[in-house]
């Protein structure tokens, strides 16, 4: 070639070329699959069947393994079965609740916490009630482990259907305090997965059986009406 400028430019631009196309190659099979997954992913939320409506029956949910008490002892841990027979038993206290809801035209059956084993269960509900003795200033192992492990991975999940649910609570103590701990133990821990909680009544030793299902007829009428709003502390 008479040029030699031209033959080097020539061999430049060949060796570019060269270079580039296999960057190319690998450029554009990384990059399309991502762009299908994501476009399949928008079709899959445009296509997704809303989610089926919950029940406007309140799902009753109670832990009782321990006596209440603020200084467990282990005699009252060795008759800890019997617990349901006293005034502010949890199973006493949830099955009262019912009662309540009975008398407003809702029908609700008390469960303990542990018997709910499918998640369809949690989900079918608009309002769950958390019933449980407090333990040092805190709800029992029971409850937040259902908050960790279980509600957490429905969090994960991204169910649809948590937006619309909601918490409820009756913490049974000897004390106040103990028990405004525990509600904001608890407040804390759902508020962290985004879920409304409304803190419900404390019961306390020396309230009347009166008394005690007093609270628990305004904890019914403020589920049965929708007026309960999310109840979210201030750290």
């Amino acid at each position: 070639m008479k040029n030699p400028r031209v033959a080097w430019t020539l061999v430049v631009v060949f060796a570019t070329v060269v270079w580039l196309v296999p960057f190319v190659i690998v450029w554009s099979t990384h990059q399309d699959p991502r762009r299908s997954l994501r476009e399949t992913a928008r079709q899959a939320v445009r296509q997704a069947p809303p989610p089926p409506s919950q029940s406007s029956v309140p799902l009753i949910l109670y832990a009782e393994n321990w006596p209440t008490r603020e200084v467990v002892k282990l005699e009252e841990v060795q008759g800890a079965t019997q617990e349901s027979d006293v005034i502010l038993g949890p199973k006493v206290i949830a099955a009262d609740v019912a009662l309540a809801l009975r008398d407003l035209g809702i029908v609700s059956e008390p469960r303990r916490l542990e018997s709910i084993a499918d998640d369809a269960t949690l989900l079918a509900h608009r309002d769950i009630v958390l019933i449980y003795p407090v333990r040092h200033g805190r709800p029992p192992a029971e409850v937040m482990q259902f908050v960790d492990r279980r509600l957490e991975v429905l969090f994960a999940g991204q169910d649809p259907a948590l937006k619309a649910l909601r918490f409820h609570d009756v913490a049974i103590a000897e004390k106040p305090a103990p028990a405004a701990e525990a509600q904001a133990a608890l407040a804390l821990a759902l508020r962290y997965y985004a879920f409304d909680y409304q803190a419900g009544p404390v019961l306390l030793e020396p309230m009347t059986s009166i008394t005690i299902y007093q609270h628990l007829q305004a904890l019914a009428a403020g589920l049965s009406d929708g007026t309960s709003s999310s109840t979210k502390p201030t750290p």
